[in-house]
C-alpha cells in the first residue's frame, strides 16, 4: 500500500542515512521499524463488559434522541446508510 507522510527533516535524513548504511530502501526501513513497534505493542482487546458500559455512557451524554445504547447504534446505522455505508 502506498501513504504519504510527514517527516521532520532531520529525522528523514537520519532514516535515509541508517537505510543506506543497511543497504536497504527507506521503505524497507519504515515498514520494518512499524513492525517492530506494532509487535512490541499489540492492541488490547476491550472485554465486551467494559464496551458496552463505555457505549451506554456514551450514548447517555448524547442528544434526546439517544435514550439508549440501541437507539444511539440505530441512529449511528441511519447515518452510516444516508452517506452510502462510509
Amino acid at each position: 500500500m502506498k501513504t504519504t507522510i510527514e517527516v521532520p527533516d532531520e529525522l528523514f535524513r537520519q532514516a535515509k542515512a541508517t537505510a543506506a548504511m543497511r543497504g536497504i530502501s527507506l521503505s524497507a526501513l519504515i515498514t520494518e521499524a512499524l513492525k517492530h513497534e506494532v509487535e512490541a505493542n499489540p492492541l488490547q482487546a476491550v472485554p465486551l463488559d467494559r464496551f458496552v458500559e463505555e457505549w451506554e455512557a456514551f450514548a447517555r451524554k448524547n442528544d434526546e434522541a439517544w435514550k439508549s445504547a440501541r437507539s444511539a447504534l440505530e441512529q449511528l446505522t441511519a447515518d452510516r446508510n444516508a452517506r452510502g455505508g462510509c
